[in-house]
């Protein structure tokens, strides 16, 4: 008859080894038998709930972490890059949000930068040293027929009781804002 004992025998190895043996004497199905105890199985293996919590919080921390470095990737892409220099330089938005113009809290980019695709759809919020801050919402695309430019679809900036819509000049390369209502 296959016994539980005689498969520690061949399997297991140290100081557990002794304490196994002692509860190897019983068959198999006497082990199966003796049903789960204080929420663990009498082998010490967790219980269905415990692992099912466990793959819960591992499953959590797994969708949590992809979520942080998807984001970190797109903060630290080199479209993210130029539009934080075109914020930074512009003087409607020093006057506003202050010298230093950073992005705000969490550092939290919404939306797509695809550059394989040529699109990008953003939205964050920037903050400088005057402590105001400011929801700037991009769409660009690459121009069809030239692949190394790309095309400002729309630009717009918000803050408490005023917006802009704006675009970037082709010859400067600096942002236009216009409006402020």
């Amino acid at each position: 008859m296959y016994t539980l004992r005689n498969a520690i025998k061949r399997t297991t190895a140290g100081p557990c080894r002794s304490l196994l043996l002692q509860r190897g004497k019983q068959t198999a199905s006497e082990w199966k038998a003796h049903g789960q105890r204080g929420g663990v199985t009498g082998s010490g293996t967790p219980t269905l709930g415990k692992s099912v919590a466990m793959l819960t919080v591992f499953g959590a921390s797994m969708f949590g972490l992809t979520k942080y470095f998807l984001n970190m990737q797109r903060r630290k892409n080199l479209v993210m890059d130029i539009l934080m220099f075109q914020l930074r330089t512009n003087p409607t938005l020093k006057d506003e949000l202050g010298e230093s113009i950073d992005l705000a809290g969490w550092k939290w980019i919404d939306g797509e930068i695809n550059q394989l695709r040529g699109i990008v759809d953003v939205k964050f919020d920037v903050t400088g040293t005057k402590g105001g801050v400011a929801t700037i919402a991009v769409k660009m695309q690459r121009y069809p027929h030239d692949p190394t430019r790309w095309q400002t679809v729309d630009y717009h900036v918000e803050m408490p009781g005023k917006s802009w819509n704006g675009y970037v000049d082709d010859e400067s390369g600096t942002l236009v804002l216009q409006g402020g209502q």
